[in-house]
């Protein structure tokens, strides 16, 4: 028995892009590193990593713009160097990413009332 799998090859890509990057890792030391378009949902770039640097997000932005596509703006993990590593490109880190950081520090049950009002805060960023 053999599967079939039909490939799409899209070339109606938007000409601009705001970047959604991430790694996920499977293992230790092999990870996916996707570059994804918020504009309209297209993978723009992977790359398989054994580990996850800053170099390899600057190469990414760097052959999507060589493609011809003007990235607009990147949302990020908040990975550190990031935010200067691209000059004029405006970063900003994933809300999900901004909410895990406040929790992190007030806990799931926070017991003062400022905590208490702070993670309601952090929780209508999505919003």
């Amino acid at each position: 028995m053999v599967d079939k799998v039909h490939i799409i090859k899209r070339n109606d890509f938007f000409s601009v892009a705001v970047v959604i990057m991430d790694t996920t890792y499977f293992g230790r030391d092999f990870g996916v590193m996707v570059f994804k378009n918020s504009l309209d949902g297209v993978v723009l770039y992977i790359q398989y990593v054994r580990y996850e640097t800053n170099a390899l997000y600057l190469a990414g932005i760097s052959e999507i713009c060589r493609r011809g596509i003007s990235v607009q703006g990147i949302v990020c993990d908040g990975r550190r160097g990031l935010f200067g590593l691209f000059d004029d490109i405006p970063v900003q880190m994933c809300q999900f990413h901004q909410i895990q950081i406040v929790q992190r520090y007030l806990t799931r049950k926070p017991k003062t009332q400022a905590a208490v009002e702070l993670k309601k805060l952090a929780l209508k960023l999505t919003k």
